[in-house]
Order: C-alpha cells, then structure tokens, then sequence
C-alpha cells in the first residue's frame, strides 16, 4: 500500500469514527436537554440561517387512524355502483324505498372525511372507499329496497362480498382474490368475474348467467334449469352438471375457469 494509500484509509477511518462519537454525544446531549436542539435552531434563525434540526426521540409516531363508524340513506336511483379495495360488503334486499348504508372501519382524517365516499353521476349512485389507502379494515352493509329494479355493479379488489335477497334487472360483480356469494337473487342477467376468488351464485329465476374465474371454484345454482343453455369451460378444473351441458332453451348459462372446479346444480 502506497503512503497516500495509507493516508486515505486513516482519514476515512477517522472520519467514521468521528461522526460516530459526534452522533453520541449530541444523542446524550439531547437526552440531557430535550430543549438543545430547539435553542440550536433559534440561534441559527437569530443569525440569519434556515435551520433546523430533527429529534433524536425513537419513539414511533401516533398512528393517525381511528375506528369510527358511519351511516346514510339515499333515495333509491337507477343504478348502484360500489367500489372497494380490501373492504367486505354485505348486500341485502328490504322493504320500504331508500338504500341504507353502515360501514365501520379505521379511517385517517388526514386522506379523507369519512369511510365511504358517497356521488351522484347522473342517475347513479357511487358508493366507493376512499383512495390513497385511507381506510382500513372496511365493513360496509347496504340495504337495498324492492323498489329498486335497476343495474347494480359492484368492483372489489380483496375484499368478500355476500348479496343475498336482491332484485335487479342486472347485476355485474367483478373481484380478484374475494369470494363471492350471491344468495337468493332475483335477476334476468347475471356476470360474475374473478381470478382467484370462490364464485356461488343462486337465482331464484332463469337467466342468463356469465362466470369466469382463473383459479377460484365455481358453483352455479339454477331454479329452472329446463330453459337454460349451458355452456362451460375449464382448463385443468372439474367440471359438474345436473343438466346436459350445451342444450337449447330460452336462456344461458356461461361458466370458464382455467384451473378452478365447476358445479351446476
């Protein structure tokens, strides 16, 4: 090694050394005066510098969430859309002639006002959960009237969905990783997609029905399978049917998976 060599090392070995005990000295000094740092900053400010200095305090910060809860009611619209990321959603039909919704969950004040944001577009209504990852742990029930014969959409990322009790003229579900499980519905037209969640439909009527899923297991449920044509595909999964698959009648029942299990009952 060359002596400028030498010299290099030592002062970069000197150098660490010396922030390491210039860090734990202010360290102590800081623990000794917790103000230090503050008069350090008014004296720099005093002289014309901006200054300022951070704290040595490891404590972790306050979580700015907190579990809340809240409530609304709509006149019934025409459509319904509602949107979550990881949130699950409980839909049920009642009587009367306006849409009741109760979502509980931990909401940071600091990215939104409250749990579910609430728009009208048109003759829709948007229930949605806040961006920028405001909420977590959502729970949303929403109570749909009878009155209500309009098309309902709902988008979910990871969160599990129930719809139980419905009446629509359509209802379009699309989901990745949640389960679905739409229970005693009454809808001419049904579209279920997913990729790797468990899909089960019930119709109290024929209809004509569309599920796909890429690894997540199928069960369709058929009231008059009589008048319905079937048609499914799978790759890799098991498929069963009650009913002669492929047979002509007045509505359709379309199911694909890739890997996942089908049931037609």
């Amino acid at each position: 090694m060359t002596a400028f060599s030498k010299i290099f090392v030592g002062t970069v070995a000197f150098t660490f050394v010396s922030l390491g005990i210039a860090s734990y000295a202010s360290k102590r000094a800081y623990e000794t005066d917790p103000e230090l740092l503050q008069k350090i900053s008014t004296q720099a400010q005093k002289r014309g510098f901006q200054f300022h200095v951070g704290s040595f305090d490891s404590r972790p910060a306050a979580t700015a969430y907190e579990r809340t809860e809240g409530t609304w009611s709509f006149k019934t619209p025409q459509e319904l859309s509602i949107v979550t990321v990881n949130g699950d959603v409980t839909i049920e039909g009642i009587s009367g002639d306006e849409i009741h919704v109760e979502a509980a969950g931990e909401l940071d004040r600091s990215q939104a006002n409250q749990l579910v944001e609430t728009v009208f577009e048109g003759n829709m209504l948007v229930l949605k959960e806040p961006e920028h990852e405001a909420v977590k742990d959502l729970a949303m029930k929403i109570q749909i009237p009878t009155s209500f014969k309009g098309h309902l959409k709902i988008v979910t990322v990871g969160g599990d969905l129930v719809v139980e009790r419905v009446e629509s003229k359509k209802l379009s579900i699309v989901t990745v990783s949640g389960d679905v499980l739409a229970k005693d519905i009454t809808s001419p037209e049904v579209s279920v997609g997913s990729v790797s969640g468990e899909v089960r439909v019930e119709n109290r009527i024929a209809a004509n029905i569309s599920a796909a899923s890429v690894s997540g297991d199928i069960m369709v449920r058929l009231i008059d399978g009589e008048k319905s044509t079937i048609d499914v595909t799978t790759v890799s999964g098991d498929a069963q049917s009650r009913y002669p698959m492929g047979q002509k009648g007045q509505h359709t029942v379309k199911v694909h998976s890739t890997s996942g299990d089908i049931v037609i009952e």
